[in-house]
């Protein structure tokens, strides 16, 4: 492949401007489901088409022949994985989902999902081995949630407990398929009396399974099983004398549990602790005879508290949410939500005053308008690290539903490393209705919807053409600074480049790495600290303080290297980039020299289609 082809399977598809590079987008007027298309264009092209401006929206409207009777196919497309990010770029660490059940499993579709406990599952174990291959082990025996717990501490370490996507996604993988439980349930039940500990539990077969959402409190049968019911129901009760060692009496007039736990308390009293079954026994035994069935006891359901088997931290969470962004309902719970519904919200500000802290806005606008507003009038929409912030946040909106800064951005082009920052949504849209709208389709007016991916549209796709290409006429005299070749003092083994020339006219990069190599050897290597040295003595009165050098990244394998003249590359050996550097592996892979105020100079990754004086050299001389 020659030099022009290389450089445009290096670069192509990557942070171009469109005024640098040029793309021919093709309509194909054939009906196909979203899969079908993206590999038709790949076969055929080089992928799905991706809009990163209005005026690429616009050009694909005005393709000749691009007469759109519905909707066509775009390159967009919703992961597998529900990337939820806090407004502020804050990390992720705490969530309060609503989640009905008690145990966690994996489900077929990688999402994570509560369940009732005593369904049977397959399940994951860990040991603690460095050992991957023997880490994980897969049980496809049927178990319950409480089964596979004692299966895995008897035979391994633990059931799995899961602390980021990547470990969520091996266990995915080694599954192939096969739902199964993990290590995470959810122990909300606390008892009346305050300090009394949730450690005995004697729920009937297939309870607690909090029908229709709403059985938050506990009743006790006459052979003393457990049964989560409305709290709302109408029971007699017992009160009991002090915690689980107090005296109890019975109590025959039906109430509610809030009216049951009132009476108690009112007595100095209250709802009765039961923590061995002795206590069972001898509540059993204060029954008389009656028709009533159940009896309210202290059992009721506090706020979600979700932990690990084996006592790990929760610190990562893969809840199914099918929407996009995150509210806070009247109960305190998360809830995600269509971004176009409007709702009051919670905006922050960086205040040690934690009356001033937040700010509860009444009026009703979109996720976007609140966002926004909040950015403008306070710092930023809220985030929330901990159970605590939630409470807090709760209390002060006193009931109102409201925004909060959490949003979902599952979204990607097919076109790998095509960034996902324009969009242009239709109105309530995405709304992912049903929960398998995942792909994206434009209308004849230009907006977007989500709809299913086996649905047929149309679609465009788009071929990368030759960038711009480089000046051909030399540069004036005015436009070149040139360093003689000297010899300097180098490390034994450092190649140092001999003849330095400053081109302070502006080029990208590839135009840059062209005009070297068309009048000279290459772009400057920086190869050792010799080299560095020099390279900022010939730059240092410059107007200029950015500075194209020979640096440059492969896209397939993220490795960086120097261009060295005659199609060879050299290894990096010497590295010296600025702190954090480099940080954008999907689309900066060519290297700039920054050079400080101090004189001295680090190194950048940088679009390669930014314009920036550069640097070439005519030979190595090695010392």
């Amino acid at each position: 492949m020659g030099e022009r082809g290389l450089l445009i399977l290096l670069l192509a598809g990557f942070c171009v401007p469109t005024s640098n590079h040029i793309i021919k987008h093709v309509f194909v007027n054939t009906l196909k489901s979203w899969s079908e298309a993206q590999r038709y264009c790949r076969e055929n092209h080089t992928d799905l088409a991706t809009v990163r401006s209005q005026e690429e929206a616009k050009q694909l409207l005005n393709i000749p022949g691009a007469s759109l009777s519905d909707a066509a196919w775009i390159g967009l497309y919703r992961d597998d994985m529900q990337n939820w990010q806090w407004s502020n770029r804050d990390d992720v660490i705490y969530s309060y989902w609503r989640a009905d059940f008690f145990c966690a499993s994996i489900n077929s579709e990688r999402h994570w999902e509560d369940r009732v406990c005593f369904e049977k599952k397959a399940f994951i174990c860990y040991n603690e081995t460095s050992n991957i291959t023997e880490r994980y082990t897969l049980i496809e025996v049927l178990k319950t949630w409480t089964e596979a717990q004692q299966y895995c501490r008897e035979h391994h370490t633990d059931l799995v407990s899961i602390k980021n996507a990547s470990e969520n996604e091996d266990l995915v993988k080694k599954a192939q398929g096969v739902p199964f439980w993990i290590g995470l349930f959810n122990v909300p039940w606390k008892w009346s009396h305050q300090g009394d500990n949730y450690t005995f539990h004697n729920w009937a077969s297939g309870d607690p399974d909090n029908r229709r959402g709403s059985e938050n409190c506990v009743v006790m049968s006459k052979s003393g099983g457990w049964y989560d019911t409305a709290c709302s129901t109408l029971r007699p009760s017992f009160c009991c004398e002090g915690s689980s060692s107090g005296q109890c009496f019975y109590e025959g007039t039906k109430k509610t549990w809030l009216e049951a736990q009132s009476y108690c308390r009112n007595q100095g009293k209250d709802l009765p602790t039961i923590q061995d079954q002795a206590r069972v026994n001898k509540l059993v035994n204060l029954i008389p005879s009656t028709t009533e069935t159940h009896f309210w006891i202290g059992l009721h359901h506090d706020k979600e508290s979700w932990q690990w088997s084996n006592g790990d931290d929760v610190i990562y969470s893969n809840w199914r949410a099918d929407l996009f962004c995150a509210s806070i309902n009247s109960d305190g719970e998360w809830e995600d939500s269509v971004c176009s519904a409007t709702k009051a919200f919670m905006c922050y500000k960086e205040t040690s005053n934690i009356i001033e802290r937040y700010t509860l806005i009444q009026e009703l606008k979109t996720w976007t308008e609140a966002q926004q507003y909040c950015r403008e009038h306070h710092i930023d929409l809220v985030s929330i690290k901990n159970a605590s912030e939630n409470e807090d946040l709760v209390k002060k909106a006193q009931g109102v539903p409201f925004w909060i800064g959490l949003f979902n951005e599952p979204w990607k082009w097919s076109h790998q490393g095509d960034n996902y920052t324009f969009h242009t949504w239709g109105s309530r849209d995405p709304d992912n209705r049903g929960g398998s709208e995942n792909c994206v389709v434009m209308s004849k007016s230009g907006e977007w919807n989500d709809s299913s991916c086996n649905s047929q549209f149309p679609f465009f796709c788009y071929d990368d053409a030759i960038p711009s290409d480089p000046p051909s006429a030399p540069l004036s005299e005015e436009a070149e600074s040139s360093s003689p070749p000297s010899t300097p003092v180098s490390q034994a083994g450092t190649p140092v480049p001999e003849a330095l020339h400053l081109i302070s006219h502006s080029m990208v990069w590839p135009e840059a790495w062209q005009y070297c190599k068309d009048r000279y050897t290459d772009l400057v290597s920086l190869t050792g600290l010799a080299a560095q040295n020099r390279v900022s003595e010939l730059v240092r009165n410059s107007t200029a303080s950015r500075f194209w050098i020979g640096l440059h990244r492969t896209v397939v394998y993220d490795n960086w290297y120097w261009v060295a003249g005659k199609d060879k590359r050299a290894p990096l050996n010497y590295t010296n980039w600025a702190p954090g550097e480099p940080n954008n592996p999907y689309y900066e892979h060519c290297g700039e020299m920054v050079l400080g105020e101090d004189g001295g100079a680090e190194w950048n990754d940088l679009c390669c289609y930014e314009k920036l004086p550069f640097i070439c050299f005519r030979e190595y001389q090695h010392l």
